[in-house]
């Protein structure tokens, strides 16, 4: 399973699952974060955004219009079961899209 911003394939998170039997039934933890930080540099307010697949992670973290009400985060993902090899849009954070594929 993969997780990449959109139009960036070589980039994001993977995670390869071991091999079940019969029925059984594979589980991945998907952790979806955001959350407005001061970017000390900058002085300037932001937005920390956070993705976690069972182990990995990468953080962005990008400014924001002092008048912004949103952190500028809209999460597309359901629980459920989601086809193999077809990418489907997760998360949009700051405008960008990032696709979960199942492989």
């Amino acid at each position: 399973m993969r997780i990449f911003p959109d139009g960036k394939e070589r980039e994001g998170l993977s995670v390869v699952m071991p091999e079940m039997s019969g029925k059984a039934v594979s589980r991945i933890q998907l952790t979806i974060f955001a959350d407005r930080v001061e970017i000390s540099a900058a002085k300037v307010n932001g937005v920390k955004f956070f993705l976690a697949l069972d182990g990995s992670s990468m953080t962005q973290t990008e400014a924001i219009p002092e008048s912004s009400k949103t952190l500028g985060m809209n999460v597309l993902l359901k629980p459920g079961i989601y086809p193999e090899g077809a990418p489907t849009g997760a998360v949009v954070f700051m405008g960008l899209m990032h696709k979960l594929v199942v492989e």
